[in-house]
């Protein structure tokens, strides 16, 4: 079982309190709260050869400060198929290689674990440069590893995303994350690289639309990359209100062949 190193919690921990700093100075001015649902269903193999289905309900609620944002998000899962599979933020991944593993199908569900996620605004465009934000986030082991809706341990991320509005409707995206994976005992997962890029068009003032593709490295040693292709529609109901719905196509053996999500947002 590999160590974590200790610069992983301890760097996470420090971006997310540098997210704090200006907590006295948003208090003083007008507080902004977002607390967004959503329901997000998923259906493949993962390389397991037996089929995984897996309902996440998670609830957020972000708090924003003058410099960056807070959130804490809470889940419920449900999961229907193999046990050589546990459920990393809502995705299903395969944790065990299947000639080394006794499967066994089950219907489970229960809580998800919960993750404290901090942004810090590096740099903002103002007409000519990019969005550059830097992204710290705990996973907090709340699930239960022994039914695979989790693995049972911390996991620490750190990642940069970046947008960049061309003209007036295009806006494009492209984030890197990198996540130092806790190990169950008798496993050795290896910590994960991910990336994604997209673009979006803003239709009208309320209506946006979104095509991202997303990849990350495998947490088996010769285990399948999982990378997909997702399209999301945003409608923007009033000046605080927020429904979007997602479509996505699986286009690796790690990845679900097919996946959805609905969910609506309200600011105050």
């Amino acid at each position: 079982m590999k160590p974590k190193p200790l610069g992983a919690s301890l760097g996470a921990l420090f971006l997310l309190l540098a997210c704090l700093v200006p907590v006295r100075t948003a208090f003083a001015e007008d507080p902004s709260w977002k607390i967004s649902g959503s329901a997000s269903y998923e259906s493949g193999k993962f390389g397991t050869g037996s089929r995984v289905t897996t309902l996440y309900l998670p609830l957020t609620l972000k708090y924003y400060l003058p410099q960056g944002d807070l959130s804490l998000t809470a889940s419920y899962l449900f999961q229907e198929g193999t046990n050589v599979v546990t459920v990393l933020e809502g995705i299903a991944v395969p944790i065990q290689k299947p000639k080394n593993a006794k499967k066994k199908n089950s219907a489970v569900n229960g809580l998800g674990d919960t993750v404290l996620k901090g942004s810090y605004y590096l740099l903002e465009e103002n007409g000519r440069f990019i969005n550059v934000s830097l992204i710290g986030k705990i996973k907090f082991p709340t699930a239960d590893e022994n039914r695979g809706l989790g693995t049972g341990q911390f996991d620490e991320e750190f990642g940069m995303e970046l947008t960049k509005r061309v003209r007036t409707q295009w806006t494009l995206f492209t984030d890197f994350y990198y996540t130092f994976i806790g190990n169950p005992p008798g496993f050795d997962l290896k910590d994960r690289f991910s990336f994604d890029v997209g673009v979006a068009y803003r239709i009208n003032s309320p209506l946006t639309l979104s095509l991202f593709y997303d990849q990350s490295t495998a947490l088996l040693p010769g285990g399948s990359i999982s990378s997909d292709l997702s399209g999301e529609i945003e409608y923007r109901a009033s000046r605080s209100v927020r429904l979007f719905a997602e479509l996505l196509i699986g286009l690796a053996d790690g990845s679900p062949a097919t996946g959805g999500t609905i969910g609506a947002s309200v600011r105050f």
